[in-house]
């Protein structure tokens, strides 16, 4: 040590003590030498120097409080991560994903689904030939330790997740759906990508666009207005026209893909609701899991789509009778439809279909566009209920065949339970007005307008497919 190491004073400053011996005064009341390899010598007063600020309950105190905001910081920075936040929740409540834990023998097994059907799999750079169907073949099976996940699907960009054997919250990212059991009696984990517009390059994003918009006007809806029908149409003085001549009616189709309805969709589940399905935006058009359609093997994607109808009326020549009217008169709610597409990549250019019937029948009627127009005409419309039925029970039923533009039958069981057999009213919705199709709907809401007899014909035919 250096030799002015002696000359070395450590001042010890007594701020608590006023009344200081022999006289001092302010905190110069101690003074200490010190030298290498001694210790402070005390002083004669008995004064302890470096004794301890808080007592040994206060210092538990402070490391608790401490170690409580420590957590408590820790547990808002990792929350706010989705993909620890989704580990964690599955940590904590694994009943909300299945009733089976994920520790033990099957927390190893997995699924993987991801649209399109194009798209290839990669685990840890190497191909998986063949991925196994979910539920119907054995699951894959991953060795412990960190997982590298790609699904690669031309021309959407390549998406990346990793997974671990035993699960990591903290450092995967992999979107675990759901744990499910195998028709090979084994448990595994099911997880998935979330394909749509947004994973395009803008060029593929407008190009996608394009397409789609050409198939919905190439495959527009049409049928013919009988001489004598009514048609809706804000064109003339009244809303409602009685045609003259035959008329070309087309329903045309605007995709949405900006959300300009704010929202709001019409489906048989509900008259209003969000665009969405299985928690997908279907703005930028939502995946149909390939095991609800027909033929699940094909190489494409099934997607919804939301999209805007309209009708337009022309003479059998071609002259344009009236162009934009709404689909339905008498309400000024707009809605999007959900539209069902299959949508194919030949590497340069995008195919588009419109599917009449792409799903299982529950759905097909759920996702179909007279039906949703039928029923928001009965809850803007027909409701309230006329005061005879006002305490009694309605039951709603709907049918259409699968040309969008001939229109949807509501069929009502009015007082059920109240006599035998309970009265049953019509109402067809057709070129966009809400008639009463049978004498019992034109009884309980007599200033509806009237179907003519082919009409009423129509509706019969509708009736007897339910």
């Amino acid at each position: 040590m250096d030799e002015n190491n002696e000359d070395l004073e450590l001042e010890i400053v007594d701020l608590d003590n006023d009344n200081t011996p022999n006289g001092e005064s302010g905190g110069y009341q101690r003074l200490f030498r010190a030298f290498p390899g001694q210790k402070f010598a005390s002083p004669s007063s008995g004064y302890v120097p470096f004794v301890p600020r808080f007592t040994l309950r206060q210092r538990r105190l402070q490391l608790v409080v401490t170690a409580a905001i420590v957590s408590f910081l820790l547990l808002v920075l990792l929350s706010s991560y989705s993909p620890v936040r989704n580990r964690v929740l599955q940590a904590i409540v694994p009943s909300a994903l299945s009733p089976v834990t994920t520790v033990g023998k099957d927390s190893n097994l997995f699924y993987f689904d991801a649209s399109p059907a194009w798209g290839q799999l990669f685990i840890d750079g190497k191909l998986v030939v063949h991925p196994p169907t979910p539920m119907d073949e054995v699951p894959l099976k991953l060795m412990h330790g960190h997982h590298l996940i790609r699904w690669q699907a031309q021309p959407f960009v390549t998406q990346l997740c990793i997974v671990s054997v035993p699960f990591n919250i903290i450092t995967d990212s992999c979107h675990l759906d759901q744990f499910i059991h195998s028709t090979h009696g084994v448990g595994a984990w099911l997880f998935s990508f979330s394909i749509s517009l947004a994973q395009l390059p803008r060029s593929s994003f407008a190009s996608l666009v394009t397409a789609v918009q050409s198939t919905l006007d190439a495959q527009a809806p049409i049928e013919t207005v009988s001489a004598g029908e009514l048609y809706g149409t804000t064109m003339a003085h009244t809303p409602i026209q009685r045609a003259k001549v035959p008329l070309k009616a087309t329903v045309h189709y605007q995709l949405d893909v900006e959300n300009n309805l704010d929202g709001v969709c019409s489906t048989l589940l509900e008259a209003s609701t969000a665009c969405t399905f299985n928690e997908q935006a279907c703005y930028l058009f939502c995946t149909i899991p390939g095991s609800l359609m027909s033929s699940s093997a094909e190489k494409v994607w099934y997607v919804f789509a939301a999209a805007q109808a309209t009708w337009e009326y022309t003479t059998i020549s071609g002259k344009i009778v009236a162009q934009h009217q709404p689909e339905l008169i008498g309400t000024a709610t707009l809605y999007d439809h959900l539209l069902p597409l299959r949508i194919s990549w030949n590497g340069t250019h995008w195919n588009v279909t419109l599917l009449s019937l792409p799903v299982s029948s529950d759905m097909s009627l759920q996702f179909n566009e007279p039906c949703n127009t039928a029923l928001n005409a009965v809850r803007d419309i027909l409701l309230p209920a006329p005061p005879a039925l006002m305490h009694a029970g309605i039951n709603w039923l709907y049918a259409s065949n699968t040309n969008s533009a001939s229109g949807c039958l509501a069929m009502a069981t009015l007082g059920q339970g109240a006599v035998s057999p309970p009265p049953v009213a019509y109402f067809l919705y057709r070129f966009g007005v809400f008639l009463a199709a049978n004498d019992v709907a034109h009884k309980y809401w007599p200033t509806m307008p009237l179907a003519d007899a082919y009409q009423q014909q129509l509706a019969q035919q509708l009736a007897a497919t339910l």
